[in-house]
């Protein structure tokens, strides 16, 4: 490890961008403007990468397989902890706040790379089966095409483990899709679809107040509507007025569709499910779409 001119530590071993445009790890100063630019989506596209801020997402991040470019920290940080394989910057914690989104970070940031996920067409019109296959997820196998199959429902009776997924449209708050992220990983959903305007996984609330969930859960954005279409898979929406959950016979394999937080699920989804609802004891307005998903999730689990 050396120091540079301004007092950082940095180690010797490089580590390239290979993607987008490159972050000048040389340049402490431009450098620790790229990195606080990360909180911006352009930015994170431009240098195909994103920032994961506090000890124990920066911990979940590099068991993953996530390819983690360099780590900001504080001196008693990488004491305690020893990491290395990717390149090191020792600074104080006043620094390393002022670099990141929460408002007192003394541990450190990480610079993760965006998985290099190689697109591929999903053919859905010749889907007759009601099959998703070769959908590109950001979950164990982050480097690697993650191949999932909805199977058809005369296929799931042959299939012992209940399994669901959600569907998110256009939910907005990120740390509403952090806690959701969470609450997938408790229940051990594997997958989360969401609309193509949903808040960026990568947004820097949405990691923080995923707590590591993110590097677990896969994500996949896609057109909702024509998903809906071609997949025979049963699918359920969530609203304020529908059936009981409490009186809904679950399909074994289904998805879940949770909507906008002010304006519910889109009307052009409608159509393609039924409304199923989280009935009301008390005089609160509404449940925050976290909490619902966490009540259905639990629901769903034990029935």
């Amino acid at each position: 490890m050396s120091i540079d001119k301004n007092g950082s530590k940095i180690d010797k071993k490089s580590s390239h961008n290979k993607r987008g445009n490159s972050l000048r790890y040389g340049n402490i100063k431009d450098f620790f403007k790229q990195v606080k630019s990360l909180s911006q989506k352009k930015y994170r596209l431009l240098y195909q990468s994103f920032a994961v801020e506090g000890s124990k997402n920066v911990l979940e991040v590099q068991q993953s397989s996530l390819e983690v470019k360099a780590l900001i920290a504080t001196p008693d940080f990488l004491e305690k902890h020893h990491l290395k394989d990717f390149k090191i910057y020792s600074v104080d914690t006043k620094t390393l706040t002022r670099l990141s989104n929460i408002k007192t970070n003394n541990s450190a940031i990480a610079v993760v790379g965006i998985p290099n996920l190689e697109k591929k067409v999903i053919d859905l019109q010749n889907d007759k089966e009601g099959l998703l296959k070769t959908v590109t997820s950001i979950g164990k196998n982050s480097s690697k095409i993650d191949k999932i199959e909805l199977y058809s429902k005369e296929d799931h009776k042959l299939k012992n483990k209940s399994c669901v997924y959600l569907a998110l449209d256009r939910i907005s708050d990120p740390s509403n899709f952090g806690a959701i992220l969470r609450i997938a990983d408790w229940f051990d959903v594997d997958k989360i679809f969401c609309s193509k305007d949903t808040v960026d996984i990568y947004n820097p609330k949405v990691v923080q107040s995923s707590m590591g969930s993110f590097t677990r859960v896969s994500v996949e954005y896609l057109d909702l509507k024509e998903f809906f279409e071609n997949t025979s898979i049963s699918i359920y929406g969530t609203g304020l007025h529908g059936e009981s959950i409490y009186s809904t016979k679950f399909s074994k394999h289904c998805i879940i569709v949770f909507g906008n937080e002010s304006s519910g699920i889109s009307k052009d989804l409608l159509p393609y499910f039924d409304i199923i609802t989280i009935p009301k004891y008390g005089k609160a307005e509404s449940l925050n779409v976290a909490a619902a998903a966490a009540v259905v999730c639990s629901f769903f689990m034990a029935n």
